[in-house]
């Protein structure tokens, strides 16, 4: 039997003895892990034993932790620096979590689950803030549209938007509030009571305004949560500049909004674990 499976309390171990693991052995263990796995919080991959993997056979495992995923239950591989660096060039580490040791995997994935848990309670209280904002401040109703993770440069369209630090003792990032020309005119004219219809310098505030306004009311909400947030001054910056917000290796999460003056988007980013 080239894999071995015992219950824990709260989890189940898989081991293996293979050295070498290709998609046969891949497609063997998810057919032999689907009824066993029912109802685990979380299956641990001991694979200390194999030296090397076989691309497909990853593949595979990224369908076997995704299925697992869909019923709750987080999965965590033990491997050799060498197994982990091929997971890694495939861009695989995300989906597949990696531990060179059993004993770093509890505190581990449970300091992940609340990052995630943090930033998912910072990003529907800020929606939230953001949907009154827009009723009270311009008289608009908006919606929020499916938050999606960026992880390149590439941004939905935009000429205008504001950007504001985050700092509590462990919630640090970023807050983007940005907007097409044709969406912004609009809003400026509803907020200002003017009639703008070009991009001038007296109204490029704005949207540093909304923001600020944004983050006040969600820091009322947060702060009472225990999240310690202090708020910053918004900056304004226009068009490409917005590149220089975030690195483009820091992973972030877009949502869009709709409203009947057009669509402009929200954007967080945080150093702590960005929610797949």
């Amino acid at each position: 039997m080239p894999f071995k499976f015992q219950n824990f309390p709260g989890y189940l171990m898989v081991k293996t003895d293979l050295v070498w693991f290709d998609d046969k052995s891949a497609l063997t263990l998810d057919t032999e892990l689907k009824a066993k796995a029912e109802k685990i919080p979380l299956v641990i991959f001991d694979f200390k034993s194999v030296e090397d993997i076989h691309h497909q056979a990853l593949r595979t495992f990224t369908r076997i932790t995704s299925g697992l995923s869909q019923n709750e239950t987080k999965t965590a591989f033990v491997v050799k620096p060498a197994v982990y660096k091929v997971i890694a060039s495939l861009g695989m580490d995300r989906l597949i979590r990696c531990f060179e040791d059993i004993s770093e995997i509890a505190p581990k994935m449970a300091q992940a689950s609340e990052d995630k848990a943090k930033t998912l309670e910072f990003l529907n209280t800020t929606l939230d803030a953001a949907v009154y904002t827009f009723k009270v401040a311009t008289n608009t109703e908006v919606k929020a549209g499916k938050t999606v993770v960026r992880t390149g440069r590439e941004l939905p369209p935009h000429d205008v938007a504001a950007v504001v630090g985050l700092v509590s003792p462990e919630f640090q990032g970023a807050l983007v509030l940005a907007f097409p020309g044709a969406t912004y005119l609009p809003i400026m004219n509803r907020l200002t009571g003017g009639s703008f219809t070009e991009l001038i310098p007296e109204i490029r505030d704005g949207v540093a305004e909304l923001l600020n306004i944004v983050v006040g009311q969600a820091k009322t909400s947060l702060n009472q949560k225990g999240f310690q947030l202090q708020q910053a001054i918004p900056s304004v910056v226009q068009g490409g500049q917005l590149y220089s917000a975030s690195s483009p290796a820091t992973r972030s999460l877009i949502v869009p909004f709709t409203c009947d003056a057009g669509s402009f988007f929200i954007e967080l980013t945080t150093n702590n674990r960005i929610p797949s």
